[in-house]
């Protein structure tokens, strides 16, 4: 052909080449069908070492769009942080003592680690304590803390005034300076703030019968990385190992749980769902394939084409996205299903027409006859599947891809190999020509129905009819009760079937710890000075909203940790703390007040708290 031939001439041409191919194809299919078996054996081998290195992503944010604000934020929060789950250590066992000792041995060698595996262990909430202590003049409200300082100022003044004979009378005296009515002022709350939350014993995670003692490690390995999930959890088992808990107390023995485990148990769950689903639908297809074939030879041929393009499919899904999410991974049964109809329908008409002819004339003419209706049948699920690529939601757009490919790769698996696969069959187990009674059986499935639809045509006609409108009835209820799924937690593994031992561990530390920002909403801001003029904002609209319908309970930044009025707090309590050194070196303080004081008004100068 030239370029300057008639559109005719050109289209007749390429019509040629085809016609030409596909007879070239024939004639390799029926004189030399285990050369193209190999073919497809390799190309098998190749895929499926690709669909191997297929990871399952079972999180929520694996389906949602990456070019989101939400989710590119979401993104730079976990890259910031040093965690991504956590794991919950907990020992139990009878004495008290022991459980403690035991934690105080195992916290430390655990954050050994190295942050590769460990961000942080929180053994309990001692060092919080010591930090509040040591800072509760700055916690303290600053009425108080002026209180204290008057009363110090004028006991001091009227020690002064006595020794110097010039006093009033001891009934106007104000208080002695002491240790006591010191806490007193700036300590006075700590009995309400402690009833607000848990009761942590000598400040270790333990239950009210300091039966139960946790630790928590926040690790930066997430639960979906099943490597490095059980390396973490052998670096772990072996430092407690080492440490030896039963050295302590033989009755302590060691739990796992927090969402490390739970994750990783239902990830592990997903996976185990998915090859049952899988494998359950995969046999379910090939069991109505032979029930109305039943042809063992028909079975095994069309399993082997479709396992061809199902391998075909998920290599492609790895060289083009890499891996499965909770969506995509239960497509095996779906490709398998509407991939297997290319299979039936040219099998169908080539039993018809082996009935009596010979095997090339049967796969000629189911060649010719089949290809073009399949093929568009299979373009047209293609299409179907490819509408969901243009979706920004990930469920869909990698459902779309891998099952657009998937219809188009098992009809070309089933047009270029099953021929061959029925010569080979053919070459050592001929069809007999002869009708058996098992021959003679497979015809009467369409009996009864044809006998109604001869007997009764308008009956079967109006239940068609009447069963499609209640179809389309119930559709349309279905659509407008509005049938999406808005809370998450109902697409989580059934809990009430088979909860495992780790939820329910998690559940009694709970009570222990108290639940740690589970029902909030994050919300990060570009610099931090823009945090508390966001906070006025969003307490403002709560303000305005009705009663019955705020959005929200309340908002809690990092300024709500750090104390307001340090400025005046720490010039009020420095001047406390000259007069009470002043009045310890006159005696009018005893030693052992003045050495508790510096609890409460250190020596050193105080230093202001910030968001750091």
């Amino acid at each position: 052909m030239t370029p300057g031939q008639p559109p005719i001439e050109r289209r007749r041409g390429e019509r040629a080449i085809l016609r030409a191919l596909v007879a070239r194809l024939f004639t390799v299919q029926t004189t030399r069908p285990f050369t193209l078996l190999g073919i497809a054996l390799v190309t098998v081998l190749v895929a499926g070492a690709l669909a191997s290195r297929l990871k399952l992503r079972t999180s929520f944010g694996e389906l949602l769009p990456q070019n989101k604000e939400s989710v590119l934020v979401a993104d730079q929060v976990n890259a910031r942080l040093v965690s991504a789950s956590t794991l919950t250590l907990v020992a139990e066992g009878e004495k008290p003592a022991a459980l403690k000792a035991f934690v105080d041995e195992l916290a430390p060698r655990i954050r050994a680690l190295g942050t590769d595996y460990v961000g942080n262990v929180d053994d309990g909430v001692r060092a919080s304590q010591d930090f509040f202590r040591d800072h509760q003049l700055l916690y303290a409200p600053l009425a108080d803390v002026r209180k204290a300082h008057d009363e110090i100022l004028e006991r001091y003044d009227y020690e002064v005034a006595k020794s110097m004979g010039t006093a009033l009378d001891d009934t106007s005296a104000p208080d002695p300076i002491s240790v006591d009515s010191l806490r007193h002022r700036v300590d006075q709350r700590k009995a309400e703030k402690a009833s607000e939350g848990p009761v942590f014993p000598d400040g270790y995670y333990m239950d009210p019968e300091q039966r139960t003692i946790a630790v928590l490690v926040r690790t930066p390995v997430s639960s979906g990385d099943l490597e490095r999930s059980r390396t973490l959890l052998t670096k772990i088992e072996s430092v407690i190992a080492a440490v030896d808990p039963k050295r302590f107390d033989p009755s302590i023995h060691i739990g796992y749980t927090g969402d490390f485990i739970t994750s990783q148990e239902e990830y592990l769950r997903v996976k185990d769902d998915l090859s049952h689903v899988g494998l359950a639908g995969v046999l379910m297809i090939l069991a109505v394939v032979y029930l109305f074939f039943l042809r063992f030879r028909t079975l095994l041929a069309m399993a082997l084409t479709v396992g061809i393009g199902v391998a075909w499919t998920f290599g492609f899904a790895w060289v083009a996205i890499g891996h499965l999410n909770s969506s995509t991974g239960f497509l095996v049964s779906i490709v398998v299903g509407n991939g297997i109809n290319f299979g039936i329908i040219y099998m169908a008409r080539y039993l018809e027409e082996r009935r009596f002819a010979d095997v090339d004339a049967s796969i000629r003419a189911a060649h010719r006859e089949t290809w073009a209706p399949t093929l568009a049948a299979a373009g047209a699920a293609m299409v179907a599947y490819g509408s969901l690529i243009v979706t920004d939601f990930r469920g869909f757009k990698h459902f779309g891809i891998i099952g657009g490919a998937g219809m188009m790769l098992c009809w070309i698996a089933t047009y270029a190999f099953l021929p061959a696969i029925l010569v080979a069959f053919e070459r050592y187990l001929p069809i007999r020509a002869h009708r058996t009674l098992l021959d003679r059986a497979r015809g009467a499935y369409g009996l009864p129905f044809s006998w109604l639809a001869q007997r009764s045509p308008r009956l079967v006609a109006s239940l068609g009819v009447a069963l499609a409108l209640a179809g389309v009835l119930l559709t349309r209820h279905y659509v407008v009760s509005d049938p999406m799924e808005y809370d998450m937690s109902n697409t989580r593994n059934d809990r009430s079937m088979n909860e495992s031992m780790a939820a329910k561990l998690g559940r009694r530390v709970d009570r222990i710890v108290g639940r740690q920002g589970q029902d909030g909403l994050a919300i990060m801001t570009d610099r931090v000075d823009q945090v508390l003029p966001l906070k006025a904002a969003l307490e403002k609209r709560r303000d305005t909203a009705p009663n019955d319908a705020k959005p929200f309970d309340k908002v809690v930044t990092i300024f709500d940790l750090v104390p307001t009025d340090q400025a005046e707090k720490i010039a009020l309590a420095s001047e406390a703390r000259d007069r009470i050194d002043r009045a310890h070196r006159r005696g009018f303080i005893s030693e052992a007040d003045w050495k508790e004081i510096a609890t409460i008004l250190p020596q050193n100068k105080i230093e202001p708290i910030g968001p750091g």
